[in-house]
């Protein structure tokens, strides 16, 4: 009998034919086999179907669920649903991991009994040239050697604009008892992993950050069709249940919450500044924002006056901010 504990790896498939075998075969390969592999067909109109019922006849730890298309959060709610691991990690299959990926996070977890397990990655564009990970001037610099977190950290780290980790799923290897209630969202909205992952550290107590670079995370020339459409305002409505969650959880960072919040909505409000409804939505929800934001000194005394300019005003912010 093994008694070493199980990882349930979920892997949403949709269109990446031509990225999945190598996804797959890093995963087959780990050097930690305690593995359960589910491989979620989101209805592929390629020949990835084909592919993962081929893997799995190869490997009795490969599961393939088949279902029609629902989009990545069904998808990903299906995993869930199915797996019966201890620990469980979602993977991107058009990524790839290194191959002991599962070994250091799974011995980092069985060492702190940890409920969560946050590693680094690398992002690399389809040439294999590093990218920075986030373009900010002072990102939240992580730790050189593995550490203890606090819930509130985690928080910080996930939601942060400042921080490299972010909400991504794929980073993360999570006790299964302590998400397996939850769901992601199945409308088809970008950052549906932030508004998940937002939601988990209050559920733990032991969590375990680990420096090493263990994910690879690609910038594929199609991803620039996942970006945000031009009258795409759901960023904006994730801080807002950001903000819900960090005034009942965390208020000790409401005011990284409120920075973060006003940098999004500008980003925001620019990209969707030729749609006069989706203008007049961001500045309403930036408005329930605007006395806190007056208030929060971690914001520049510029910043402060922009945001309430264009919470009241965004026309008149739009054309100063051209």
């Amino acid at each position: 009998m093994n008694d070493k504990p199980l990882i349930s790896i979920v892997m949403p498939v949709y269109k990446v034919e031509k990225y999945i075998r190598k996804s797959l075969d890093c995963v087959v390969n780990q050097t930690y086999t305690n593995l359960e592999i589910i491989l979620v067909d989101d209805g592929s109109p390629d020949n990835c179907p084909k592919i993962c019922d081929e893997y799995a006849a190869k490997d009795s730890r490969i599961k393939v669920i088949h279902k029609e298309n629902g989009g990545i959060g069904s998808a990903r709610n299906a995993g869930l649903k199915n797996s019966t691991g201890d620990y469980i990690i979602i993977f991107d299959p058009d990524d790839y991991v290194t191959s002991d990926i599962c070994e250091k996070a799974i011995d980092a977890a069985v060492r702190h009994d940890a409920d969560i397990v946050v590693f680094n990655y690398k992002k690399i564009d389809a040439d294999g040239n590093f990218i920075k990970k986030i373009n900010r001037k002072n990102p939240i610099k992580l730790p050189g050697e593995e550490t203890e977190l606090t819930s509130g950290k985690l928080f910080d780290m996930i939601v942060s604009v400042d921080s490299e980790i972010g909400g991504f799923t794929w980073n993360k290897l999570i006790k299964r008892e302590k998400i397996k209630d939850m769901r992601y969202i199945e409308e088809r909205i970008a950052s549906e992993d932030l508004l998940f992952m937002q939601r988990v550290p209050e559920r733990l107590e032991n969590i375990i950050y680990i420096p090493d670079e263990l994910y690879f995370y690609i910038m594929h020339p199609s991803s620039a069709s996942n970006a945000a459409s031009d009258t795409d305002i759901t960023e904006i409505y994730i801080r807002d249940e950001i903000m819900v969650t960090a005034k009942k959880y965390f208020p000790e960072h409401i005011d990284m919450c409120l920075f973060s919040m006003a940098e999004i909505s500008f980003q925001v409000i620019k990209r969707v500044k030729n749609h006069r409804d989706a203008v007049k939505k961001c500045s309403k929800i930036m408005r329930k924002y605007m006395g806190d934001i007056v208030k929060c000194k971690r914001i520049s005394a510029k910043q402060r006056f922009f945001y309430v300019l264009c919470s009241i005003c965004p026309r008149v912010y739009l054309t100063l901010r051209k």
